[in-house]
This record gives structure tokens, C-alpha cells and sequence, in this order.
């Protein structure tokens, strides 16, 4: 189980064990507290917000109530790997299973995967992405984008604010916990990498469903030596096979089916174990303000930044030609948490970040200070989206951003917003822009 400090302590099975049985005593009146708040809970405009119960989804889409049901996160929500996404992904598996167990119902499903991105962009998309859909069930599936090996509680806090919002909004959810190849087969560890394993800790606290792919791969790997992971995954990366894509949908199937049968309530603790680290967002729209010499406003190249966000009706450009009167962009703000998103194109000028009056870079082996917004031709990914930092000092901050024009070389700089985070009650910037 993670700890409220850094990294996951392992737990032995005993304790495990032990755990489980007291997870399960005091279950019963979290259940029972969860249903009791929410049934006298209002909001201030008196609408009675439900509880994220799967019973409810099962009972509403077994009479035939609009169901509609959101896929929120990064490649393999997408389909990565699958020899077409649209009918051999676990996503569309599920679809067809779910039409199929509730005929009555008429479903809408909505992607909300960003390939590459993970929960610390998805608490900005939140909002947009899902929120605005009123789902009535959530499939999250995180886990590999968010550093499988990582153990930093940064990464956790925005999983778990996600978490909370959520469930919050009364809709339940299954946690998707996929991971690489590297974790299965001969070199397969018992508990499996942090990152899953914190995932996995968060959705007993929360009782989420949980989907956990891994175990069942492994099992099988085990127990079927003509199978190898070669034939489930499509390489290094998250991507996966058909076959690959098949456990993903049978491990959320066996999840939601559990979770289903025993009418599971999803549930708020009071006190969130990471959240609390960036308890306040704000996404900051700079082509929607007056601009520093060298830029404008222009529309977005709807193509590329309408994935990640189709909302946005304007971006901040600047353009190569105008590199002689060009002033950096110059934003103040509360939070620990800053991060970059634009459109990527295959001429995308490159950026300097400096915070503070220190510059950030983008790599330290080799040490370079450029962030990169080009792309390939065939590349399919038409935005980027670069996390700055994650653990400033919790406070205000000036940051400044400032084009990179490489001699003899035309391109634009192309940033959506600036995303910004943190403890403090206002994260957001108390500056213009221009300076």
C-alpha cells in the first residue's frame, strides 16, 4: 500500500490478507455513509446529485434509459496497436459486449483518449473531455502513460484528483490498469511495477472497479507455453496485438461484471491521500489576451489541436518572419505544476522556458535547453504537450517563453494554453502577458 510520503511500500500477502479483511469490515459503512450523504446532499442550485453506483447504471440500462459511457485516456484507450481500432480495440470489444448485455438501452460512447498524454494533462481535459457528457460510466486507463515505474506522489495526486471529481459528479468508475511487456513473462514480478500498483491501492480506497490486465496476461503467459508476449504487445511501448487488446476487454469485463454484482458504490473519502497536491488548476488561454509584440491571435488548425482540445477557438502564434520585433510571452502565477500545450506542426519552432530567472530544460543528457513543437510528416500526433515541472516550490512564479528562430529556418510557435497547478486557493496568473 502507497504511503503519504514518496514511494509505495510493499505489503506481504499476510498483511495483505489481513488488510483485506479489515478493508472489508469498515466497507460497509463507508458504503452506507456514501449513500447516506448522498441521498441529503444538494447542490446550491437544489439538483440531488446520485451516488456513483453501478447499480444504478446496470438497473437504468436493463430499462432502457440513454446510457452513455466515456473512454478517458491516453494510447491504448485509442487503440493502440490494433489492427483496427474501430472494431478489434478492448474499447470496441466492450462496446459491442455492453450493446449486447443491454439491449434495451441506447448507448453513446465517447472517446476521450489523447495517445501519449497522461492524468496530469487529463485533470485539465477533465471538464471538456467527460464532464461535459454527463457520463454514466467512466473507463480510465492511465496507468502506462503515467510512468509505470514511477513512484513520485505528483503523478498520483493528479490520478486521484481525477478520481475524486469523478466520482463526485456520481459516476462510477473502472480503473483500466494495463502496463508493457517488460513486466510480463520471465522477468514478471510479483506485485508488478509502482505505478500499477499505486493505481491499483487507489481504486480499493475509492471502490472503483478494477481492471487489472497484467495479472490475467501473466497467468495466462504461465500457464500457455506456445504464448508468448511478442504476441500480445507490438513492441516496447504500450501498444498491443488484437490478441492484446481481447485481455484488456476481458479483464474490464470480469471487473465490471464484479462490480455489478455486488452493486458496488463508488466513494470520497474525506481526506484525499495525493490530491491534495494540486487541489486548485487553471488553464490559461493566451490567445484569447492581448499579446507582447511578435504575436497574435489566430484559429487553431483544427485538424491537429481538436485533440486535445476542440473547444479552444483561438491560439497564440508566432511566426518565424516576425523573429526581429518578437517579445517572449511573460505569465505570473500561484501553483507547483506548469505545463505547455500547443499544436505541433512539421515547421514548429522550438521554445526557451525560464522560471524565476533560471532556465528549464528540456533534457539534461544531453543537456538542452530547446523544447521541440516539430513533428514528422507522417507523424499522427498533431499537438505537444510538455509538463514543465511538476514540484516547484508551492507559491507565485514568473514564467517566460521565448520562440527559438534557428538561422536560415521558418516555422511558428503555435501554444494553446498554459496549464498551472497547485495548494494554493489561486493558482491561476495575476499578470498579462506582455511585459
Amino acid at each position: 500500500m502507497f504511503t503519504r510520503f514518496t514511494a509505495p511500500v510493499c505489503i506481504s500477502p499476510l498483511l495483505r490478507s489481513f488488510m483485506r479483511s479489515r478493508f472489508k469490515f469498515y466497507a460497509g459503512w463507508q458504503v452506507l455513509w456514501a449513500v447516506t450523504l448522498s441521498a441529503i446532499s444538494t447542490s446550491f442550485a437544489g439538483e440531488e446529485k446520485a451516488a456513483a453506483s453501478f447499480a444504478y447504471f446496470d438497473q437504468g440500462a436493463r430499462a432502457g434509459k440513454p446510457q452513455t459511457v466515456v473512454f478517458f485516456g491516453g494510447s491504448l484507450a485509442a487503440g493502440a496497436g490494433a489492427s483496427n481500432p474501430n472494431v478489434t480495440s478492448y474499447r470496441a470489444l466492450l462496446e459491442g459486449h455492453l450493446r449486447q448485455a443491454y439491449p434495451a438501452a441506447t448507448f453513446t460512447f465517447r472517446g476521450a483518449a489523447l495517445p501519449g498524454t497522461g492524468s496530469k494533462l487529463g485533470m485539465f481535459r477533465l471538464d471538456r473531455d467527460v464532464l461535459v457528457n454527463r457520463p454514466d460510466l467512466l473507463f480510465l486507463d492511465f496507468t502506462v502513460e503515467d510512468n509505470l515505474r514511477g513512484t513520485d506522489r505528483q503523478t498520483l495526486a493528479s490520478y486521484e484528483r481525477i478520481l475524486r471529481e469523478v466520482i463526485s459528479e456520481g459516476i462510477p468508475v473502472v480503473e483500466i490498469l494495463n502496463a508493457t511487456q517488460d513486466f510480463a513473462g520471465p522477468a514478471w514480478k510479483h506485485l508488478g511495477p509502482p505505478r500499477l500498483r499505486d493505481h491499483l491501492e487507489l481504486g480499493k480506497l475509492y471502490h472503483t472497479g478494477v481492471a487489472n490486465s497484467l495479472s490475467l496476461i501473466q497467468n495466462f503467459l504461465m500457464n500457455n507455453l506456445a504464448r508468448t508476449r511478442d504476441q500480445i504487445w507490438t513492441g516496447d511501448g504500450p501498444a498491443m496485438t488484437d490478441e492484446g487488446h481481447r485481455f484488456v476487454y476481458l479483464a474490464v469485463r470480469l471487473s465490471l461484471g464484479e462490480a455489478i454484482q455486488e452493486k458496488r458504490i463508488c466513494y470520497v473519502p474525506r481526506d484525499s491521500v495525493f490530491a491534495t497536491e494540486y487541489k486548485n488548476i487553471f488553464q490559461f488561454f493566451p490567445g484569447t489576451f492581448p499579446l507582447p509584440p511578435g504575436w497574435k491571435s489566430a484559429a487553431p488548425l483544427r485538424e491537429t489541436i481538436a485533440q486535445a482540445d476542440s473547444s479552444i477557438s483561438e491560439v497564440a502564434v508566432c511566426d518565424g518572419k516576425d523573429r526581429d520585433i518578437t517579445k517572449p510571452l511573460h505569465l505570473n502565477f500561484n501553483g507547483s505544476f506548469l505545463g505547455i500545450l500547443g499544436e505541433a506542426t512539421t515547421n514548429g519552432l522550438g521554445f526557451k522556458i525560464v522560471v524565476d530567472g533560471k532556465t528549464i530544460h528540456y533534457a539534461t543528457t544531453p543537456e538542452n535547453d530547446v523544447w521541440p513543437t516539430r513533428i514528422a510528416a507522417n507523424d499522427g500526433n498533431k499537438f505537444f504537450w510538455h509538463e514543465v515541472a511538476r514540484h516547484f516550490a508551492p507559491g507565485r512564479h514568473t514564467v517566460e517563453v521565448s520562440p527559438v528562430f534557428a538561422p536560415g529556418t521558418e516555422g511558428e510557435l503555435r501554444i494553446q494554453s498554459i496549464c498551472v497547478a497547485g495548494m494554493d486557493p489561486e493558482p491561476g496568473p495575476s499578470a498579462s502577458l506582455a511585459k
